[in-house]
């Protein structure tokens, strides 16, 4: 093959290659995949909020819970002693009386409250189910992406190493001061090999003359615009 199409091959695996790592870039960066890992966290959280609030809620209710225990408790030993005969002092028989209106106020206060937090627990455990759905249905979803992403990243890897091996056969078969005009082509104008189209240089659409273009026609030598510089393909395609 001569030296212009290797030239051309060349380019074209760089132009690929290009290509292919762009790719793989934005594979690897992921499309929102920062937002979804953010929404998880936050899903996270409020998990363990609403676990450590339920926690508190219950040990606030077994707590109460003891002291209405505790207050019935009392309640039924006054009212024994009370209608038991045993005493007969009015004062500590008002005394007794009035220590159990305190202590059944006490108990309808502290079931009052045990029903709030009661209430407030059973709202944080159907907020809860909702939450470990979400959470479920987002990382279910991160992990499909994540298997996906591998996928893609090894077909792109493998791609990327099929077409360096390409260039490298090429570059194998080139003339090294065409190898090095084409790099400082490629650094300087972002492409050095371009096709003539409508008796035009592709690269910066200037008419090519007559003459050069009867040479592009007839032989496959290196020829350059003259107005850009660039390698000129010519291609009956």
């Amino acid at each position: 093959m001569n030296q212009l199409n290797l030239l051309w091959q060349l380019q074209n695996y760089d132009k690929k290659l290009d290509d292919l790592n762009k790719e793989l870039l934005e594979i690897e960066k992921g499309e929102n995949i920062e937002d979804v890992i953010v929404r998880i966290k936050q899903i996270e959280y409020d998990i363990t909020d609403c676990k450590t609030q339920i926690d508190v809620d219950n040990a606030k209710i077994k707590r109460k819970n003891r002291k209405v225990d505790e207050y019935n408790y009392r309640i039924t030993e006054n009212n024994k002693k009370l209608y038991s005969g045993e005493i007969v002092d009015i004062d500590q028989l008002n005394f007794m009386s009035m220590e159990n209106k305190k202590l059944i106020n006490e108990v309808e206060e502290l079931e009052s409250k045990m029903l709030d937090l009661m209430e407030n627990v059973e709202k944080l455990n159907v907020k809860m189910i909702d939450l470990q759905k979400k959470y479920n249905m987002l990382n279910k979803q991160f992990e499909d992406y994540m298997k996906e992403k591998d996928k893609k990243t090894v077909k792109i890897k493998d791609q990327i190493k099929e077409t360096t091996n390409l260039k490298q056969n090429v570059l194998e078969n080139m003339d090294k001061n065409l190898i090095e005009k084409y790099e400082h082509l490629m650094k300087k104008k972002g492409k050095a090999v371009v096709k003539v189209l409508e008796k035009k240089c592709n690269g910066c659409h200037m008419n090519i003359p007559l003459s050069l273009l009867s040479k592009l026609k007839s032989n496959s030598s290196i020829n350059y615009c003259d107005n850009c510089g660039r390698i000129l393909y010519y291609s009956e395609e």
